[in-house]
């Protein structure tokens, strides 16, 4: 007598539901598992950011000894990225691996060209201009990786989330835009003198968000605009990826445990410095009684998280996460 056994399914969304239904395709382990190529991936972010920190932040890096780390870390990223690609080939076809790449690539780009600009200012608007064009790219990528990935989940299960995300980096993309075109008008305008002189407390959101003296001037206006657009299209971002995390472990593309941890991280993240940003501005600029003590930490911690590159975190782990799933479905 032959005695047959069931294993449920290891992973969840289309695949396990395709199963139950008695589809007859067959997995096998994919190489970009827990000891494979595709998880590795994920070092590239701290360690850009460590390189980011290491030279535009704390000038412990001089640029000639940068340079050649950096282009290390372009190349790094690059073969790390093509062996995921091939493991996945070479295990499954399809999948969705140009919103991966693209995901992926938002923030290799940043930490590796935007640091060579230093911290964007006016006092040189060249190097701040360098800065724009790679924070546009960086943006671009991360839209067109979002817009891709929900276009291919547009019949599946997670059809709703998706078109959120896309709403909600639409919104949050077209302010930022607004944002980073201003700053070529700014130079192009001649101000840049003028936003130099004032940019240390209007364009950081640690000082403008506990409240700038009355009467500002018109540049001090136009710049805590157009940072406070920076700061919401940060959160937006962070949002839409979350969206998208969740539509693509509905649809089984990404692997459960990262859709949870993109998803519940990237919320967090969100959560964190929208609380931040209240807790600044009701100590600092409304003088809410009980807040003060916290409100300068507070402002700090807003400044931190809304840096460009935050945008790029959940992305990342959300590519990172779509080019090394523990198993995935394949046709016979």
């Amino acid at each position: 007598m032959t005695v047959m056994r069931t294993t449920r399914a290891p992973w969840t969304g289309d695949a396990a539901n395709s199963l139950a239904a008695g589809d007859t395709r067959t997995t096998r382990p994919h190489p970009g598992g827990p000891a494979g190529p595709g998880r590795v991936l994920w070092v590239l972010w701290p360690l850009g950011l460590a390189l980011t920190g290491a030279h535009a932040g704390a000038g412990a890096l001089a640029t000639p000894l940068f340079v050649p780390l950096d282009a290390a870390y372009l190349v790094l990223a690059a073969v790390l990225v093509g062996r995921a690609l091939r493991a996945r080939a070479g295990a499954h076809g399809g999948g969705p691996d140009a919103p991966a790449v693209l995901l992926l690539g938002a923030g290799v780009s940043v930490f590796a060209l935007a640091a060579l600009t230093g911290i964007p200012t006016a006092h040189h608007p060249g190097a701040m201009l360098a800065n724009t064009a790679v924070l546009m790219l960086a943006a671009a990528l991360i839209a067109v990786g979002v817009v891709l990935a929900a276009a291919r989940l547009w019949d599946g299960p997670g059809r709703a989330p998706a078109a959120m995300a896309c709403a909600v980096l639409l919104l949050g993309g077209a302010g930022y835009l607004a944002n980073l075109v201003a700053r070529v008008g700014v130079v192009l305008a001649g101000a840049a003198p003028a936003q130099a002189r004032v940019e240390t407390s209007a364009w950081e959101a640690r000082s403008y968000l506990l409240g700038l003296p009355a009467e500002p001037s018109a540049v001090v206006l136009l710049l805590v605009w157009l940072d406070l657009l920076q700061l919401g299209y940060v959160v937006l971002t962070q949002v839409a990826v979350v969206l998208l995390a969740v539509s693509l472990g509905r649809h089984g593309w990404l692997d459960a445990s990262i859709a949870r941890v993109a998803a519940v991280g990237g919320s967090a993240l969100a959560g964190v410095t929208v609380l931040a940003v209240g807790l600044a501005v009701s100590g600092g600029a409304f003088d809410v009684p009980g807040l003060e003590r916290v409100s300068a930490p507070a402002a700090w911690t807003a400044y931190l998280l809304t840096v460009p590159f935050m945008s790029t975190l959940p992305a990342f782990l959300v590519g990172a996460g779509l080019l090394a799933p523990s198993r995935a479905p394949e046709a016979r």
